[in-house]
């Protein structure tokens, strides 16, 4: 399992104060290929303050390569190191939507 961002204390004092983050994320996996993932979130397209708190916990990240986030689309495409000798490298499957 990849551990892509963790939870900082601003974002965990942001999740309590908003229901709707609160309640989980949706999101399902678009498109993956090693070293690069791709997640439809809806609530990226109405929410711009989580869609640019996301963003910049995601490129805080010392793995995380490049973040292209696409409000319009509720899409966030992610690329990262990849390392051929570990075994965690799995991000999800294409298998619906999920909650976070």
């Amino acid at each position: 399992m990849m551990t892509i961002a963790t939870k900082s204390e601003t974002a965990k004092q942001a999740t309590l104060q908003n229901p709707e983050i609160a309640a989980g994320i949706y999101y399902h996996v678009v498109h993956k290929i090693p070293g690069r993932v791709r997640f439809r979130v809806p609530l990226l397209a109405h929410n711009p303050d989580y869609a640019e708190n996301l963003q910049k916990l995601l490129e805080s990240d010392s793995r995380v390569l490049k973040v292209r986030l696409n409000r319009h689309a509720a899409s966030i495409a992610i690329s990262y190191q990849f390392s051929h000798h570990r075994s965690d490298h799995s991000c999800g499957d294409n298998q619906g939507s999920r909650r976070l």
